[in-house]
């Protein structure tokens, strides 16, 4: 059974209506269940019923404006009462504020952002709805890891437990990266080919491109993600180069073998001299001085992820 994340999204309703909705269609686009009480929670028989079906979410954005809200039964706002809640189940959550003018203005005369600084939760400041959005669809990877880790301490599995699943999950995943990029220099020496002048590297930039770049975040360890990030960031730069500067002749001079494939390499013939070599050189370099930074943090994850747990 697919497991779906059920997100509820906290907020007063009539200054976050249309912001509540997309949030709600975003989530759903990317195989979450979103909990909204004006759409799942209600009509109901159960009086307050969010009292209850928050305490079944595995995650919160809690989103507060201006309007602090309507006070309830527990003499708070409903969205306060939703944060005690979150905060007294140990339900992972997120908190957007409303900036204006200065942080400090925002946080006047406001019983819930009196209690998140008690309580020294963190949160983030935003402008407008389009920069709210924007950061939500930016963390979504960060919600995810969230709920996995809490979903494994609920489990009762130890934290130095989670970190090790964590690093090992990352390393594995590099590795793959690495022993990619490792077969091909070497069938480029043993072979004497040419970055430039044959299709290797960029048949092999091909595959790093369509294997990673779908995705907004690839490891848990933030380094090795922005390492990632950079060496697809030069991969695409020489493939569109080099693709507008050279065509691929007819017939293989040797064949590049490794784990799960294998390409059958050619010669290549420039057919436009929008790019000079010099560049080309350079941006060559730039990607092995990428995945040079990315080899040695995937090292570091495996020393560290050993020595969880030893003392």
């Amino acid at each position: 059974m697919i497991f779906r994340p059920r997100i509820f999204i906290s907020s007063t309703f009539s200054d976050n209506k249309e912001i509540r909705e997309k949030i709600s269609v975003y989530f759903r686009s990317v195989g979450a269940e979103p909990l909204l009480y004006e759409r799942e929670l209600t009509p109901s028989v159960i009086p307050m019923t969010y009292r209850e079906n928050i305490k079944e979410a595995d995650f919160v954005i809690l989103i507060m404006k201006n309007n602090y809200g309507t006070k309830t039964d527990w003499d708070i706002s409903g969205t306060h009462e939703e944060y005690k809640i979150a905060q007294e189940n140990k339900i992972p959550m997120h908190v957007y504020l409303l900036f204006q003018n200065s942080p400090d203005s925002t946080i006047v005369d406001n019983p819930l952002v009196d209690d998140l600084k008690k309580d020294q939760v963190s949160f983030f400041y935003f402008k407008d709805d389009d920069e709210l959005f924007s950061r939500l669809t930016e963390t979504t990877f960060t919600i995810a890891k969230e709920i996995m880790i809490s979903q494994i301490e609920k489990s009762k599995l130890p934290r130095d437990s989670i970190m090790k699943l964590a690093g090992n999950s990352d390393y594995c995943k590099a590795m793959e990266v690495i022993q990619f990029i490792e077969a091909m220099k070497v069938c480029k020496n043993k072979n004497r080919l040419s970055w430039t002048g044959h299709n290797l590297l960029s048949k092999c930039m091909d595959k790093i491109i369509s294997d990673f770049e779908p995705y907004p975040h690839n490891f848990l360890n933030w380094k090795l993600d922005e390492f990632m990030n950079d060496i697809l960031s030069e991969a695409k730069m020489f493939k569109e180069k080099h693709s507008s500067n050279f065509v691929s002749n007819r017939g293989s001079v040797c064949e590049y073998v490794f784990s799960g494939g294998s390409y059958f390499i050619s010669t290549t013939t420039k057919n436009a001299q929008t790019v000079k070599d010099e560049e080309f050189n350079s941006i060559i370099d730039k990607f092995f001085k990428k995945y040079d930074e990315f080899y040695w943090c995937v090292q570091d994850v495996r020393t560290t992820t050993d020595l969880i747990g030893k003392y």
